[in-house]
């Protein structure tokens, strides 16, 4: 029971952990339209908990119950890679920016 309670904690506090550092990095891609962001994130988020078991029902009915856990692993696997992916992407935007800011700022002096 202790160990199940620990697990189940450890898991929501991962889960819930990344929903305010997306948030905050939507509001940062278009203060103004955050809101509509916004909202557009809960529905995903939303969207994906509800077809989960659709997904997980025709995994179930097709495959067995056995291929369901290493298929959700590999979804896991694609998801973190795409995050991963995106950082950098951003590093290199800001990168790029912060090297830019001072040669503009030369030329207008």
């Amino acid at each position: 029971m202790a160990g199940a309670a620990i697990a189940l904690f450890t898991w929501g506090m991962f889960t819930w952990s990344v929903n305010p550092p997306i948030q905050s990095w939507l509001i940062e891609l278009a203060p103004v339209n955050s809101g509509l962001l916004l909202s557009l994130n809960a529905s995903a988020i939303y969207l994906g908990a509800g077809l989960s078991g659709v997904f997980g029902g025709i995994v179930i009915n097709t495959a067995g119950i056995l291929n369901l856990p290493p298929l959700a692993a590999l979804l896991a696997v694609g998801s973190i890679t795409m995050l991963v992916l995106a950082a950098r992407r951003r590093r290199r935007q800001r990168d790029t920016v912060d090297v830019a800011l001072p040669e503009l700022a030369a030329e207008a002096a």
